[in-house]
C-alpha cells in the first residue's frame, strides 16, 4: 500500500507540473501575486512643535489726501498729493505651535495653531530744507490658527496648510522743522489676515519628527488720519499694507 500511495503522489506532481508547462507554452496568463501595499507611518494624535526660521516683511505705506507735500514719504519715495513707500526688512523668526491630526490610511488631516516671534523693522529719514522726516515700521508678532491635509508614504507627511493670521502692525512718523513737530501719525493695530503654504514633515522615531515649511501671510490694510499743524493743509490718510514671507524648520513630540 505505501508504494502505491508513493506512485500516486509521484503522478500528480507530475501531471501538475506537465499542466503548468503546457499552460505557459499555450500562453495562458499565469496570476501574479498581488503588489505589496505602499507603508505608511501613523501621523494622528496630538503634538507640539518648536520652530525656527527666517522671513521678509513687505510693509507698503501709502499716504494721500491734504493740500501739501506728505511728510515721511518725501522727498525720499513720494511727490505733492500721493505718495508711496516700500518698507522691506528681514528677520529671524521663532515660535511654538500645537495641533492634533486626523488620519484615514494614506491621508492625513487636522488642525494647528502657532505664535510666532518675529522682528522685522524699517526706519528711513530724510530732509528737506528745514524739515525733518522720519518713520519706522514694525511687525513683532505672528499668529494663525490653521487646517492641514496631506498625504503620508512611509515616514513623511507632504501637506498644504492655510487659515486665519494675526499679526501686530506698528508704523509711526513725524516731520519736523524750526518750529518743531508740524506733524505726525501712528498705527499700532493686531491686524486679522489669512495665511498659506507648503510643509513636509518626517518621523524619525514614533514620537519625534522634523519638519519644513513656508508659509505666506496677508494682513490686509491698516489706515489712519491725520491733519498737520500747519494751516489750510487739510487732512491726511495713511495706508500700511503687510505681507510677509516664512520659511522656518521645527521638531515636533507626538503624544
Amino acid at each position: 500500500m505505501k508504494r502505491i500511495r508513493n506512485e500516486l503522489l509521484t503522478t500528480a506532481a507530475f501531471v501538475a507540473l506537465a499542466g503548468s508547462a503546457y499552460a505557459a507554452d499555450m500562453g495562458v496568463p499565469m496570476k501574479a501575486p498581488p503588489p505589496a501595499p505602499i507603508p505608511y507611518a501613523q501621523f494622528q494624535g496630538f503634538y507640539i512643535t518648536g520652530l525656527v526660521g527666517a522671513g521678509q516683511a513687505n510693509m507698503d505705506v501709502t499716504q494721500y489726501g491734504g493740500t501739501g507735500k506728505i511728510p515721511w514719504s518725501s522727498p525720499s519715495c513720494g511727490s505733492y498729493g500721493l505718495a508711496s513707500c516700500a518698507d522691506h526688512s528681514t528677520s529671524v523668526v521663532a515660535g511654538v505651535e500645537v495641533g492634533y491630526d486626523w488620519q484615514s490610511r494614506y491621508f492625513v488631516y487636522g488642525v494647528a495653531a502657532d505664535w510666532t516671534w518675529a522682528g522685522f523693522k524699517h526706519s528711513r529719514q530724510a530732509a528737506s530744507g528745514a524739515t525733518q522726516w522720519t518713520h519706522t515700521s514694525k511687525l513683532e508678532w505672528l499668529a494663525s490658527f490653521r487646517g492641514r491635509m496631506g498625504l503620508a508614504i512611509d515616514d513623511t507627511l507632504v501637506y498644504f496648510t492655510g487659515g486665519v493670521a494675526l499679526g501686530e502692525v506698528k508704523s509711526f512718523g513725524s516731520a519736523s522743522d524750526f518750529s518743531g513737530q508740524v506733524a505726525s501719525m501712528s498705527i499700532n493695530k493686531t491686524q486679522a489676515g489669512w495665511v498659506a503654504g507648503l510643509g513636509v514633515e518626517h518621523k524619525f522615531t514614533p514620537n519625534w519628527s522634523g519638519k519644513a515649511e513656508f508659509l505666506y501671510y496677508d494682513l490686509g490694510r491698516a489706515s489712519t488720519n491725520f491733519a498737520t499743524k500747519e494751516p489750510g493743509f487739510g487732512v491726511y490718510t495713511t495706508d500700511v499694507n503687510t505681507q510677509v514671507f516664512v520659511g522656518r524648520v521645527g521638531v515636533a513630540y507626538r503624544f
